[in-house]
């Protein structure tokens, strides 16, 4: 359906983003471009411990969604600008239960929470993965919804009988802002309980989880027309009563879309808290990829890829952990090495995901000396974590296709420059970067602006990089 009468040259979309270490929110002008001073940003509210715990308290996210939404709409209000649409992305694997009444049950348990790793052993020696895989493109994962639906099950089974409704950090917002239960097919793709080639919610899957299909959103990529005034008890959101909501999608779809890599042949390597690395793939038939996770970019289009517990997160830990001087990265730049000095990294401080699927793996160093010096473990931890995207794309060029371009984006490529330089080194090819850093919220205001009709496609948007060449520095 198209929805573009309702743009002009000062129509803009609103875009939030959800993510893992961050919320933020932007305006994204009709021509796709990020509206310059708009961004607003706030920690996102995430509770850990060493039991394996990741949550988030869902109305504390709702609060700082809030914050940054006014922040961003005062900013459209003094600059004139009209916003016609909302576009939401967050976390994917995410998932939070509520009862008959809408009250809380459980938290969000985010895909960082390992406490379902037990459950996760199990059942793959009781289920049959390949087939599990293939139909959902989801191994069993602690991540995963499987896991840790059963998990929750047994450990809380008073409390899992009140739940009427799982739902995402996304789908919650939609929920409480708009009155509507529902979700994209990017959301529930990554879910483990997606049915990829049927794009419904799997029965067999369901029945295992001991959940029905009603206590999941109704799966739609349809915008959301207000209807009512139920809206979220803040004035934060009032300006947004006539604008057109999109069901969110995962921030992983949306990176992919603010990095211009929307066609086959093209990767997109986000390095943030964890680390990904995702390509489309257009045709109507998806092929099995044993080690590869299969998502959806939208209805039409799958999305493969590899995802790292490990990223960003091994960077800060060796930042405060090594007491490493605040120019390490510079100074590495600047002696220009590659050489591995004996160290061998594994990157699992937060278990395993792609491609071996072990969520109770830990990490290592392999090589220590007395001689061994902390900035010399640092350039090992930035190895380990660049050799993982090298083991993944020679999965993925060896499974799918070669990749003609390959784009780098994320945090932790903006806190550590050299770990873009040793990445290109690794896979001996160039990277390119796009030259606004705001890929997500980006990715996530032209997806709400393909959906309504304003553009056409996912293409019209030119994406402005830079480019590193293999064995290059400054």
């Amino acid at each position: 359906m198209n929805y573009a009468g309702a743009y002009s040259l000062d129509s803009s979309t609103l875009a939030i983003d959800i993510g893992t270490t961050y919320i933020k929110s932007m305006l994204v002008n009709s021509a796709g471009n990020p509206v310059v001073n708009s961004l607003a940003s706030r920690l996102t509210p995430l509770i850990t411990d060493s039991s394996g715990k990741s949550v988030m308290e869902p109305d504390a996210l709702l609060n700082q969604v809030a914050k940054c939404v006014e922040e961003t709409q005062k900013f459209a209000s003094n600059k004139s600008y009209h916003i016609t649409s909302v576009g939401i992305c967050s976390i994917w694997h995410s998932c939070m239960g509520l009862d008959r009444q809408g009250n809380i049950i459980f938290p969000i348990i985010t895909w960082g929470d390992t406490r379902a790793e037990g459950v996760a052993a199990r059942l793959k020696s009781e289920w049959d993965e390949s087939d599990i895989h293939r139909r959902t493109g989801c191994h069993i994962h602690s991540s995963y919804y499987p896991a840790r639906l059963i998990w929750l099950r047994e450990t809380y089974p008073d409390a899992f009988r009140q739940v009427r409704m799982w739902l995402s950090p996304a789908d919650y917002l939609i929920f409480k802002l708009l009155g509507h239960c529902i979700t994209s097919h990017s959301m529930a793709s990554a879910t483990g309980l997606y049915d990829q080639d049927g794009m419904r919610w799997d029965e067999d899957m369901l029945e295992f989880c001991g959940i029905t299909a009603e206590s999941l959103p109704v799966i739609s990529d349809e915008p959301i027309h207000i209807e009512s005034n139920i809206m979220f008890q803040s004035t934060s959101f009032e300006g947004l009563s006539e604008a057109l909501w999109c069901p969110g999608i995962g921030d992983g779809a949306a990176s992919n879309i603010g990095c211009g890599s929307v066609h086959m042949g093209e990767a997109a390597i986000n390095i943030g808290t964890s680390g990904a690395i995702r390509t489309v793939w257009p045709g109507k038939k998806s092929p099995a990829t044993a080690e590869l996770w299969r998502y959806r970019l939208n209805a039409s289009t799958p999305l493969y890829g590899a995802a790292f517990s490990d990223g960003g997160a091994d960077i800060i830990w060796a930042e405060k952990t090594l007491r490493l001087p605040k120019d390490i990265d510079t100074r590495m730049i600047a002696d220009k090495s590659m050489a591995k000095r004996g160290l061998i990294f594994a990157p699992y401080l937060s278990g395993e995901r792609s491609p071996h699927w072990r969520s109770g793996a830990k990490g290592s160093i392999i090589g220590l000396t007395l001689h061994t010096t902390p900035e010399e473990i640092y350039g090992a931890i930035l190895e380990g974590v660049a050799m993982q995207f090298k083991e993944a794309m020679d999965i993925i060029e060896s499974s799918l296709v070669k990749m003609d371009q390959i784009t780098i984006s994320g945090g932790a490529v903006d806190l550590g420059s050299h770990l873009a330089f040793l990445l290109a080194h690794i896979l001996e090819r160039p990277l390119h970067y796009p030259l606004n850093k705001e890929v997500t919220c980006r990715g996530v205001g032209i997806y709400a602006m393909h959906l309504t009709g304003a553009i056409s496609s996912l293409n019209d948007v030119i994406i402005d990089k830079g480019i590193i060449e293999p064995n290059s520095y400054p």
